[in-house]
């Protein structure tokens, strides 16, 4: 006997099953024109549904209606209205996914006895394996690029190049021929790798002495903004040039145009350059190889989980049966936005909490005026830090100079070298390296206590500043994240958007309900006040440009239970901006999910609203248990809401020009009402974007971020978030062919850290 289950009800209480049959494979049907010769040619192959036949029979002697009744229970468990799991027990490592077509065939031979025959059909034609088969191995390489492979980045470099300015003032007018061409620009980015190549009928040389009459050439880079030349030049040349230079970027980010030197005064000697190629030697894309083997007999699905350890901007999947891209795809090339900022990841898989040095921003510039050597260094003893040993932690930082963790006091050099130390500068952890800009990750190897930023340079005087310090811990696989959001808060300091209602502080705590934990409020309000609040504020550096993430739960045990849950934004002056709440502010089994706006006459408005029933199921409430995450975008005057996988866009012209300088997490309990059961926030993150949407921002997989890209729903989902728009256009979702293949993953060539990657997938069967 076969035991049989449907939409995970077992059916073995009301049938016995006599037969199950499954025809081999699937009907397919077969579509053909002529030939001109012999044969047939086929125009169109279809695999069809796979049909199941279930054979059975319902009995039941105890009187002449309960068999009826069976049956009535029977076609209720048969009624739905999309595909259900289907499983038999003679195949227990696999299920099907569809639901009873037609009318079952039925004989009543006696009254207390039917046989029956019933059709199931399976749409997508596959029986599912019942596990998931999981990879997360993989390889890891960078091809290399060269100059004969790399892409040209240097426009209208074909010449000839051909200087004809004489310099007149070296001595005795001297022999410096150059000239700038204004139409050659390139775009070069600080830190970034190149190779440059060229032809001349000189010498190419990396030195240059206006001086002395040679045969020598020197191409140069030179900083041409706003249509005037900067006075940031670089020689890029050298003796090697005609076959290949490999040369580091050291000058700041911009556009530059190429400048050639010669050194001859007779229009018969001089010399000239031509075909003039520069590529981005590091500019080649991460890739990552994971072998996966599909021993089911038609192609997978797979779920890929990426979670990134670094910033990223874009994610590009590859085998034999297509493409998936996901972020910017001009982010596989090199290109790091600087206008974007996580000021505080409170997460479980990654936490990065609030810069940890106080007195930040600088700038920091040293004076000291060394005399025996280069190294210019000061102690910024109002920029302190607390350090803990062996915590890891995350600095960046901003420099007119080169970082490097490279201490060479003896040598003069644009390098900039960032410490901590103690009072007397007799502790000294140097902590910048190349990556400063971006992102540069240390482990504090001395004792807990205060230290102070302490900053180097390499001139006999002040040449390079340091702005915009930033430290933050991080801790991965932490799950007590929670405590570290509430540590850092400030705590009853919230700006409302209701100031003048009657108001009492309380405390917040730290819940474990299902196997995780929740920040959340006190339960019953029996305070004699309208309100009893409790509130953890948070500073950020201002900005009319922001995303705030967070996932919050927010579900009614009872229908009389009443309170508030705020997400609040407030400007330089202390006064509200806006705010997302979820309210149930009545004892009927509704809530809402409200935007408030400023209305810039110390009130507020209701910009949009959202109603929902604040219980445990899923389809009612997207504040479950298992659901709640949340994000809202703002661009100045703009606020862009995400609810239930759309982003509604609405206008705030009372903003407009008002800097968000703080954050507010707000729960509010109503007098003598019991506060629901469960309303909590579990994790949150604020990004300062410095002028452009979140949507707009290439590297938007900064380290902590979870991508799922799910191929069997074509769903996206970053951070719980639904979010189709990220998938590049002209991508799909990527499918598994039989068999051992091979899936390539590829990052932005610029990130620091590769990602955890898993590959999972259940397997089909025809």
């Amino acid at each position: 006997m076969v035991l049989m289950t449907y939409n995970n009800k077992d059916l073995s209480e009301l049938i016995t099953i006599q037969e199950v049959l499954r025809n081999v494979g699937n009907e397919r049907s077969v579509t053909t024109d002529d030939s001109p010769s012999l044969g047939v040619n086929i125009t169109k192959l279809k695999t069809s549904a796979k049909i199941i036949s279930v054979s059975f029979y319902m009995k039941n002697k105890f009187n002449k209606y309960a068999l009826n009744q069976d049956k009535h229970t029977l076609a209720g468990i048969l009624n739905v209205n999309e595909p259900v799991r289907i499983t038999f027990d003679d195949e227990p490592d696999k299920y099907y996914v569809g639901y009873v077509q037609g009318l079952p065939d039925i004989e009543d031979p006696i009254a207390w006895l039917s046989v029956l025959k019933m059709e199931l059909i399976i749409p997508d034609g596959v029986a599912h394996s019942t596990t998931y088969r999981s990879f997360s191995d993989y390889t890891f390489e960078t091809p290399d690029v060269n100059i004969d492979n790399g892409t040209q980045l240097l426009n209208n470099a074909a010449g000839p190049f051909e200087p004809a300015r004489t310099e007149t003032t070296l001595p005795n007018g001297g022999f410096d021929n150059y000239e700038y061409y204004y139409t050659t620009n390139i775009q070069m980015t600080r830190d970034k790798t190149y190779a440059l190549r060229a032809n001349t009928n000189g010498e190419f040389s990396g030195y240059h002495d206006g001086g002395t009459e040679s045969d020598k050439v020197l191409i140069w880079l030179a900083r041409y903004e706003g249509g005037k030349l900067t006075g940031d030049h670089r020689i890029i040349s050298d003796d090697n040039t005609g076959t290949q230079t490999n040369f580091k970027w050291n000058l700041p980010t911009g556009n530059y145009v190429l400048r050639v030197n010669t050194y001859h005064r007779a229009d018969g000697l001089l010399k000239k350059v031509w075909d003039v190629k520069i590529v981005e030697t590091g500019g080649t894309v991460n890739l990552i190889k994971m072998n996966v083997d599909n021993k089911g007999n038609v192609d997978a699905k797979p779920v890929i989980n990426i979670k990134a350890t670094a910033q990223n901007g874009y994610y590009g999947l590859v085998n034999q049966n297509g493409v998936s891209a996901v972020g910017d795809p001009e982010e596989n090339d090199g290109k790091i936005v600087e206008n974007q900022e996580v000021e505080m990841n409170y997460q479980a898989t990654y936490w990065r909490g609030i810069n940890k040095l106080s007195n930040p921003h600088g700038p920091f510039k040293p004076n000291a005026n060394p005399t025996t050597n280069y190294d210019n260094f000061e102690l910024y003893s109002d920029s302190k830090i607390s350090l803990k040993k062996g915590q890891l932690y995350i600095l960046t930082a901003k420099t007119d100079g080169t970082f490097t963790s490279n201490h060479t006091p003896a040598t003069e050099s644009d390098n900039v070298v960032l410490m901590f130390v103690n009072q007397s500068q007799s502790v000294i952890q140097i902590v910048s390296d190349s990556n400063t800009s971006s992102e540069t990750w240390f482990t504090w190897n001395h004792d807990d206590g205060e230290y102070y930023l302490r900053v180097n340079t390499y001139h006999r005087y002040a040449s390079h500043s340091v702005w915009d310090v930033a430290v933050r811990a991080f801790f991965k696989n932490n799950t007590d994240f929670l405590g570290y959001a509430l540590a850092d808060a400030k705590i009853n300091q919230a700006v409302l958007n209701d100031p003048a209602s009657q108001i009492t502080w309380t405390s917040n705590s730290i819940l474990d309900v299902w196997g995780r934990k929740h920040l959340s409020h006190n339960t019953l309000n029996t305070l004699a006040t309208p309100f009893a609040v409790s509130s953890l504020s948070y500073d950020v550096t201002p900005t009319q440009y922001e995303y705030f993430w967070w996932r919050q739960i927010f579900w009614a045990g009872t229908q009389q239970q009443q309170g508030f849950l705020k997400i609040i934004f407030s400007d330089d002056d202390g006064k509200f901006l806006y705010a997302i709440e979820t309210t149930k502010s009545s004892s009927a089994l509704s809530s809402d999910f409200n935007l408030l706006i400023s209305d810039g006459k110390g009130g507020y408005r209701y910009a949009k609203q959202f109603s929902f029933k604040p219980t445990h199921v899923a389809s009612e409430n997207p504040f479950h248990k298992d659901g709640g995450w949340c994000d809202v975008v703002r661009e100045d005057n703009k606020i862009q809401l995400y609810w239930l996988g759309s982003r509604y866009t609405i206008e705030a012209p009372e903003i407009h020009d008002k800097r968000t300088t703080k954050v507010h997490l707000v729960w509010q309990s109503v007098y003598r009402k019991d506060y629901l059961t469960h309303a909590y926030i579990d994790a949150f993150k604020y990004i300062n974007n410095k002028g452009t949407l979140i949507q707009d921002v290439p590297n938007r997989y900064h380290a902590g971020t979870e991508l799922i890209l799910n191929s069997e729903n074509k769903t996206i989902q970053l951070d719980g978030i639904y979010d189709i728009s990220q998938k590049i256009v002209g991508s799909d979702f990527i499918t598994l062919p039989t068999g051992e293949s091979s899936l390539e993953f590829y990052t932005s060539s610029w990130s620091n850290d590769l990602p955890d990657i898993e590959v999972k997938f259940e397997e089909r069967y025809i």
